[in-house]
């Protein structure tokens, strides 16, 4: 278990060569290798981090200690938006080379900031309580559990939709607004940074409704941020007005993106800690399959400025909608899926 902190810096540190080393590409498969290096030492980063904060926070701290951590998120793809107008006055090659120098700077400083595993305390001891072999099988398990599977299912859909928004909406936005590209930049970056704020404040929300015995609030605002969030993606993507088209853009980013430390902590809550390794793999798993699809479908419908406009609409309005709508069926199943693994958890524990 300890092996998770070295787990994560040697990862870290990996993918702080493999940033720098597209700077020396001369050719395609020089910016290939550098990106199979990446997929391969990104993959385990999450399943390790979450394990460590799931271990270090009870039930009721989760949401917002997700919303700090996934907040990383935004705040790269901030940076990776202000990153395009650096490499316009410095050249991309030497972008390249400052991203990768600034990434093992942060990693060395992990050194000394990551923590190992801690002990079990009596405030966490239900959530770190280890069992010394699993009833049945670690998929039968998962896949029993109706919470564990909506949120699945929702995830899939939802990032379905933001992967689509990150690989073709900068794409859409410089065809229909070509003389705004620079602005588009800079607000898209400060509506990034922005959505770190919204997931720590709605992660502590949800995490003191769940602390006094209120666990349905966490599916809740999952259900409806995301919900509320398509009329705002429908007219961004059919104005012609630039200021209209950001507005909706800034909201969407601010309330549309807060379900996610909030579904995790939920899925977490509601798994044993043999299981949730694999549980944290088979979300990030199913997230990544339904932004492939989504990402290979739009590259072949992309013909025409209209045709990526309409495949926006339908991938990124109907899966925010169906991320929505199935979240709605956990508000049922969450509070029952967890009152029933923290009842398991102290009749195992007094065992």
């Amino acid at each position: 278990m300890k092996t998770l902190k070295w787990f994560i810096i040697i990862n870290s540190f990996s993918n702080a060569v493999a940033t720098s080393l597209n700077a020396l590409a001369i050719a395609f498969w020089g910016i290939l290798y550098p990106r199979c290096m990446l997929a391969i030492f990104s993959t385990g980063l999450d399943p390790a981090s979450m394990k460590i904060i799931s271990v270090n926070f009870p039930p009721e701290q989760r949401g917002m200690a997700y919303g700090f951590y996934l907040a990383a998120i935004y705040i790269g793809s901030a940076l990776a938006s202000i990153t395009l107008l650096i490499s316009s006055m410095v050249g991309w090659r030497l972008t390249f080379l400052i991203s990768g120098i600034f990434t093992g700077i942060f990693t060395i400083i992990g050194i000394f900031t990551i923590q190992n595993l801690s002990m079990p305390t009596k405030v966490s001891m239900i959530t770190v309580q280890e069992y010394d072999k699993p009833k049945t099988s670690d998929w039968k398990v998962l896949f029993h559990n109706r919470t564990i599977i909506f949120t699945l299912i929702g995830t899939f859909f939802r990032y379905s939709a933001g992967f689509a928004r990150g690989y073709y909406e900068a794409l859409y936005f410089s065809d229909e607004f070509s003389d705004n590209k620079t602005i588009y930049s800079i607000i898209n970056a400060l509506a990034l940074m922005v959505t770190p704020i919204n997931l720590a404040l709605a992660g502590k929300f949800s995490d003191y409704k769940e602390e006094h015995l209120q666990p349905h609030y966490r599916p809740i605002i999952c259900s409806i941020t995301n919900i509320l969030s398509v009329p705002f993606l429908i007219t961004m993507y059919l104005t012609s007005s630039f200021p209209l088209a950001m507005t909706c853009l800034f909201i969407i980013y601010a309330f549309g993106e807060t379900y996610i430390s909030i579904s995790v902590a939920m899925i977490v809550n509601v798994t044993e800690p043999q299981y949730r390794g694999l549980q944290t793999a088979l979300l990030l798993c199913v997230s990544f399959i339904g932004g492939t699809i989504s990402t290979v479908c739009l590259g072949f419908l992309n013909s025409s400025h209209e045709m990526l406009r309409i495949s926006l609409l339908c991938f990124v309005g109907c899966g925010y909608l169906i991320a929505g709508l199935l979240f709605i069926v956990t508000i049922y199943s969450y509070p029952k899926d967890l009152k029933k693994f923290q009842e398991e958890s102290k009749v195992n524990i007094s065992l």
